[in-house]
């Protein structure tokens, strides 16, 4: 006997429900964590921001919300387009080592930019 039969109409209206929930956390950590920057920017750039962190999870290979929060981190520290930077090109190898997992990688380039955020004396850039 079958309890619960769900038609791939109603799961597709779920995940939408679901990523949009999770866009709204992630715009909210982002503001507590930046919000020198975030005070410099349009609700629409920084949902943009977000965007571009999702739309970056396949290319990266990461999934989780934690893994999601710390590439923001590094959008909001290093700069929204660092994975393309040729000034940020210490980035690419270990964003791209995919023997360590997501959470491992996003992680230590976290780390490794905060630390070199804090050695410039600057404080985050997101521009």
């Amino acid at each position: 006997m079958k309890l619960w039969t769900i038609r791939k109409e109603q799961l597709a209206a779920l995940q939408v429900a679901v990523e949009r929930q999770l866009c709204d956390r992630a715009v909210a950590y982002v503001r507590r964590q930046y919000p020198q920057v975030c005070a410099a920017l349009e609700e629409r750039s920084i949902r943009a921001s977000v965007e571009t962190a999702l739309q970056k999870r396949a290319t990266y290979r990461f999934d989780s919300e934690e893994t999601l929060l710390a590439y923001l981190d590094l959008m909001y520290l290093l700069g929204f387009d660092f994975d393309r930077d040729p000034e940020k090109e210490w980035v690419r190898g270990t964003l791209t080592d995919f023997d360590l997992g997501p959470r491992t990688r996003l992680l230590l380039l976290v780390e490794e930019a905060r630390g070199r955020t804090r050695r410039a004396g600057k404080g985050a850039t997101g521009t």
